[in-house]
């Protein structure tokens, strides 16, 4: 899987929502998330040694049975029922979906700002043009490294840096706002710098970032992987340094958090989920990074799950015993039941 547009307000543009107080009030309220992730397939081209759902492998989180044609554009009009602000299409390699473009266009002429995750691998100057015409608002592609040994090596598939690159000029030329996808790893870390150098220079601004997360693929390979405590501190140092440098000049530099969700949900009492996940076999997840699932839009709706108690689905106990083991990133190395590698932990909130 591409790594997610990673869940958090800063995805989200405030000041467009309706200008009402955001207190827990209106939280609790909400007639659907303000976010939706969907994984329209976990196929994929590449076999990334980082990835966190172990897409085109033959694992247990691999469907057979993924949602038909008619079955996601039936989705689709569900989602628009609920009125999400936002969504990510996500994957394994969403360019493998043959009715992306439907998918996408639909849901942007709903008034639903739709962003997609990439590889770039199967990106023409014609997918391009059809991704813009459909109406996504914002492409991220990966480009982990700044020499092509080191991104096909982590890729996994000589060929996929150009490939790449290629894809960020093909989408800024089709007038598509993209970002470069990084993810800090032991081939490619210590060229940071010079990596922001050179994504600025290929004509992309924006960059986004998160850690190397030990699940799925990325568990199996984390220890050949992880950088050191090292050349993590030179890294955030790094990215302070470029931030200063090119904030004059436009560029974005995101560093997220991929576990904030999670801490904002127990923590600070924001039982109502701001986000839904949905699967590519139609599972309801509470978070990509747990290993929950609560239901499955071929047995009911979205609305009828939101409404059910995936409106409040942080204040179930089995949700909050499994999420509550989660302080650090390493803890999910440690967990009994391991995200994308064991089965999930299965939930019925609708008793069907």
């Amino acid at each position: 899987m591409e790594q997610a547009l990673y869940s958090n307000f800063d995805e989200i543009n405030l000041s467009a929502l309706p200008q009402q107080s955001f207190n827990s009030n209106i939280l609790k309220s909400l007639n659907g998330p303000l976010m939706i992730s969907w994984d329209v397939t976990n196929r994929c081209n590449l076999k990334c040694l980082h990835c966190f759902n172990n897409s085109a492998e033959g694992s247990v989180h691999n469907f057979c049975d993924e949602l038909s044609e008619d079955e996601a554009m039936e989705v689709v009009n569900q989602i628009i029922d609920l009125r999400p602000y936002t969504m990510c299409i996500c994957g394994g390699e969403t360019l493998l979906r043959k009715d992306l473009i439907k998918i996408i266009s639909k849901l942007s002429q709903a008034n639903i700002i739709v962003n997609m995750v990439t590889n770039g691998y199967f990106l023409d100057e014609k997918k391009a043009n059809e991704l813009c015409n459909a109406g996504v608002s914002f492409v991220q592609v990966s480009l982990d490294g700044l020499r092509a040994e080191d991104h096909d090596r982590f890729r996994n598939k000589q060929g996929s840096f150009e490939k790449a690159l290629n894809a960020l000029t093909l989408l800024k030329n089709a007038g598509v706002k993209t970002a470069a996808s990084f993810v800090p790893n032991k081939f490619a870390i210590n060229d940071f710098e010079e990596y922001v150098d050179f994504v600025f220079n290929a004509g992309c601004k924006h960059i986004r970032m998160m850690p190397l997360l030990p699940m799925g693929r990325g568990l199996k390979n984390f220890h050949e992987l992880e950088p050191t405590k090292e050349e993590y501190f030179k890294f955030c140092v790094s990215i302070q340094k470029k931030r200063s440098q090119y904030s004059s000049r436009g560029m974005i530099i995101e560093w997220g958090d991929p576990l904030e969700h999670i801490y904002l949900a127990l923590e600070y009492k924001r039982a109502t989920p701001i986000q839904m996940e949905i699967r590519a076999n139609g599972d309801l997840g509470v978070s990509i990074y747990l290993p929950i699932v609560v239901g499955n839009i071929r047995k009911a709706t979205l609305r009828d799950y939101w409404d059910g108690g995936y409106n409040r689905i942080w204040d179930h106990d089995a949700v909050k015993k499994i999420a509550k083991k989660i302080r650090t990133l390493y803890d999910f190395k440690e967990m009994q039941l391991k995200t994308w590698t064991d089965h999930h932990f299965s939930i019925d909130i609708l008793n069907l």
